[in-house]
């Protein structure tokens, strides 16, 4: 007996570039087994047919970079025209909230962003609640667990090893360890990340270059990044700024070398570019717009060839966890679509190390995908990005995960 099963729609879009009229995705075993014609798959056996109606089929969106835990942080945060001032609020409100609240916090991030058709993050745990979501709950996900701090090194190291000894893997599980950023984390802390993330392959990643004053600090050791340590109390006493740019820190220490990808990396010079040529760079548009950021560069790093995906950054500063939006964002800016679509799917998945499973619908991947309309319909691939384009259903491991209406 035949058990594979087709979904179809009016176009399916199997990897950025391809279109397929009235098109089909063949499943079997949770993974795909063909793209193509519907009226030519449907000859090849006697599959189940869900017809997925006037929709777009794509892959599974892939949200890099996003902090799930403080999902229950949105519009809360009231400080934009200072970072410092929005982190330090930002701090104080997480910590106001108990572990279930986190734990339930992250839990409701991953129910947004299943019904806009993500179907894989990259999420920065703070406080390691992510590693208690159930496997069961249907979306690949990377939980890289971060540490910062400038005292105290050895205690907030044995806390994460313990973390990492007790974690909690699985199908739909991996682990990562993420030091904050430059600014906030030691040198120790991130020569241990780097040591341990090369031991046991785990996925490594920071913040980097996300703000002026960020360079300012590491090239002088003034500004309000010293003025922020100082309000949590960090004096700084015998610390010598490096004075370096952020990316030339991260060289120098040789995180670049073991690096799985940079978060933001708003503020990069030509040296910076250089010096990050082989990895990859995650851009989280609409939360870079919210701190009213210069443009950034990252029609750049692609005509050099580096991979730029998007991830949606947090609800303390943005309003949806839909990748959809963050697409449409670019799009009103004159982002070709078909960019656009690699950037939220292909180069995501090559951000977390994973595009040999997901990102493009091609035999032997993960059969994840979401299916996208419009109130007009659509007509091709370019009206998923209309403004009032919207999920329909999104499909993870073959079977439907999440289904409008329903």
């Amino acid at each position: 007996m035949d058990t594979s099963v087709i979904y179809r729609g009016k176009l399916v879009v199997p990897r950025p570039g391809v279109v397929i009229d009235d098109g089909a995705i063949v499943v079997a075993k949770g993974t795909v087994a063909e793209a193509g014609a519907f009226s030519a798959v449907r000859k090849r056996g006697r599959a189940k047919t869900v017809d997925l109606g006037d929709v777009v089929i794509v892959p599974g969106l892939v949200n890099a970079h996003t902090h799930l835990e403080l999902t229950h942080l949105k519009g809360q945060p009231t400080a934009t025209d200072k970072f410092t001032d929005w982190l330090w609020e930002v701090m104080n409100l997480r910590a106001e909230l108990s572990e279930d609240d986190l734990l339930q916090s992250a839990k409701a991030g991953i129910a947004e962003a299943i019904s806009s058709g993500t179907t894989c993050v990259g999420t920065v745990s703070h406080t390691g609640v992510c590693a208690h979501i159930s496997e069961d709950v249907p979306i690949r996900r990377i939980i890289f667990h971060e540490l910062a701090g400038h005292t105290d090194a050895k205690e907030r190291i044995t806390r994460i090893e313990a973390r990492l000894r007790t974690k909690i893997g699985g199908a739909m599980t991996r682990h990562g360890i993420a030091p904050h950023a430059p600014y906030s984390t030691c040198r120790e802390i991130y020569l241990w990340s780097i040591k341990v993330a090369t031991g046991a392959r785990l996925p490594l990643s920071t913040h980097a270059a996300e703000s002026l004053s960020e360079a300012e600090f590491l090239a002088t050791g003034r500004g309000e990044f010293r003025d922020h340590l100082a309000r949590l109390g960090i004096t700084l006493d015998g610390w010598k700024p490096p004075g370096l740019s952020p990316i030339a820190y991260l060289e120098s220490l040789g995180f670049l070398k073991a690096c799985a990808h940079l978060a933001h990396c708003n503020y990069l010079s030509d040296n910076d570019i250089a010096r990050i040529q082989n990895i990859s760079v995650v851009f989280c548009p609409r939360s870079h717009a919210y701190f009213g950021h210069k443009d950034h560069p990252f029609k750049k790093l692609r005509k050099r060839g580096i991979n730029v995906a998007l991830g949606t950054d947090s609800l303390a500063s943005n309003e949806s966890l839909s990748m959809l939006d963050e697409m449409k964002f670019l799009h009103s800016e004159h982002v070709e679509p078909s960019v656009l679509l690699e950037m939220g799917t292909i180069a995501g998945a090559k951000a977390l190390g994973m595009s040999d499973a997901i990102g493009t619908l091609e035999p032997g991947k993960f059969a994840d995908l979401c299916a996208i309309t419009s109130p007009a319909g659509v007509r091709r691939f370019e009206d998923i990005l209309a403004p009032d384009s919207f999920v329909t259903a999104t499909v993870g491991g073959g079977k439907i995960i999440w289904r409008k209406g329903t």
